[in-house]
């Protein structure tokens, strides 16, 4: 059995990582929806102290992301997230015993300090460097988990704020970061080389799988600095996922705006969260067989015809409930689609530190978009100016992708001549 693990070590790094995003997104997919009332209630503050709580380690992990690369240059990735989710245990731990605003908004500031190995930056650069066939249905899968996570921590932590306190639901999450520092180091290695294996598909990876081929040595970190290219990529990932994140954070509030009742909205944006799992799958498959290339472009066409149905349509439950399993082909860009594209296009020799660099703007665009769109409301009583802005970002950044890809392309062609 021990032999058959060795040999095929991959699927261990897969299921790891897998818990990793089922708890580590469980827990702060539920932060502010669980705990947001009875924390302001016991510590006397008000919800936007709450918000702003969650605000400042939003800024905190877009730094972590920034740096992690430099980091992990001179450190392994799994004493560093082993580290990592010790720290953050630590930091439930203070906001468990929390008899101040201010001294559960330094715990939640510290917790996101480690955001950058140990989350979503920290995992796709492991994946990347364990797979090369099943990279993007491995990242689907393990983008799914965390709303897995957030159902499954969601009863035990319902469960706990209702019978005892809040506090014990920071120090359940406390016992899942226990658990993650445990397993990450007794479980990951850094490359598959370190179990004398090469990463998984290596080798016959063109001829099992139409997929672009990825595998070559890619661009150092020191040349990207110098091209436009990089700087393209960047701001087209920011302007991408906000495009998303405009419609998908306000789209309850949308509904009922439009008449339709609370509890429908509510039921129909269920079923959309629920679905999306399955479409984090099937575009990690689909990426696996036709490029991130074409996978991000689907999922702006998915959006932006999403968008104009979501306006247009009538507002009968199942009419908006198959727009919005339309609309949520678009959300991989948000999680799973940037990790993908940016190996694709600028290989693996950097990738420590440029997919660091591009979560950050994932990260940016999550704390931007919501405070952008909610004052386009707050300025002209409607979300429908700011869902036209995103058809019209969608749209053009279809064009835009393409001339990047061109660029890429070109990029490569040079960098193979010198």
């Amino acid at each position: 059995m021990g032999q058959i693990l060795k040999k095929n070590y991959w699927w261990v790094i897969a299921a790891v990582t897998l818990v990793m995003a089922l708890l580590y997104g469980g827990v702060y997919n539920n932060f502010t929806a669980y705990h947001m009332i009875p924390v302001t209630e016991e510590l006397g503050c008000s919800r936007t102290n709450f918000s702003t709580v969650y605000s400042v380690r939003a800024v905190v992990c877009i730094f972590s992301a920034l740096l992690s690369g430099s980091v992990l240059r001179h450190h392994s990735l799994r004493k560093m997230a082993a580290a990592g989710f010790a720290f953050i245990a630590v930091s439930f731990v203070m906001m468990a015993f929390a008899k101040s605003y201010w001294m559960f908004l330094l715990g939640c500031a510290l917790s996101g300090i480690p955001d950058g190995i140990c989350y979503m930056a920290g995992i796709s650069r492991l994946l990347n460097r364990w797979f090369d066939k099943h990279r993007g249905l491995v990242l689907g899968a393990v983008t799914a988990a965390t709303g897995v996570g957030s159902t499954l921590l969601g009863y035990l932590q319902s469960w706990a704020i209702d019978t005892y306190s809040w506090r014990l639901s920071f120090l359940i999450a406390t016992g899942c970061f226990v658990t993650l520092a445990v397993l990450v180091i007794l479980l990951i290695r850094d490359d598959p080389a370190d179990m004398g294996l090469k990463p998984c598909g290596a080798g016959n990876f063109q001829q099992k799988s139409k997929t672009p081929d990825v595998q070559w040595e890619g661009f150092a970190m020191e040349y990207l600095q110098k091209r436009p290219i990089f700087y393209m990529m960047l701001v087209c990932t920011c302007l991408s996922c906000a495009g998303v994140l405009f419609v998908s954070l306000n789209i309850v509030p949308f509904l009922q705006d439009c008449g339709m009742e609370a509890t429908t909205a509510r039921r129909v944006y269920g079923y959309m969260m629920l679905f999306l799992g399955v479409i984090k799958l099937g575009m990690g498959a689909l990426c696996d067989r036709i490029g991130a290339k074409k996978g991000i472009q689907l999922c702006h066409i998915a959006c932006a015809i999403g968008v104009l149905m979501l306006l247009y349509l009538p507002r009968k439950e199942w009419i908006m409930t198959a727009t919005l399993l339309l609309f949520a082909v678009s959300m991989p860009v948000t999680t799973m689609m940037f990790p993908l594209l940016s190996v694709e296009l600028f290989g693996y020799r950097g990738q420590n530190r440029y997919i660091g660099v591009i979560m950050a703007m994932v990260s940016a665009s999550s704390v931007l978009a919501s405070p952008i769109a909610n004052a386009v409301y707050d300025f002209s009583g409607s979300y429908t100016p700011i869902f036209w802005v995103s058809v019209g970002l969608e749209l053009s950044l279809i064009a835009v992708y393409g001339i990047l890809f061109r660029l890429a392309k070109r990029e490569k062609r040079l960098l193979e001549i010198k």
